[in-house]
């Protein structure tokens, strides 16, 4: 704190690294999990999308049946 008006706020290195390592520690915490739940999303999708051609398929064979049916 400075003692008049005219003096100038310091700030000393050793104040306000730790908070910065903190805080950056912190975001990594927070970067880390959203990756693990971003590849969690993604094997989702993944399955969905391999459910989706499973259906198509499907589709396909039964649209096939009903050919030969009416033939």
């Amino acid at each position: 704190m400075p003692k008049n008006e005219s003096e100038v706020y310091t700030l000393r290195y050793v104040d306000f690294i730790m908070p910065m390592v903190k805080s950056i520690q912190e975001q990594q915490m927070i970067i880390d999990a959203l990756k693990i739940q971003n590849q969690q999303l993604q094997l989702k999708i993944d399955k969905l999308n391999d459910l989706e051609a499973e259906v198509k398929q499907i589709n396909s064979l039964l649209l096939q049946l009903e050919k030969q049916i009416k033939q």
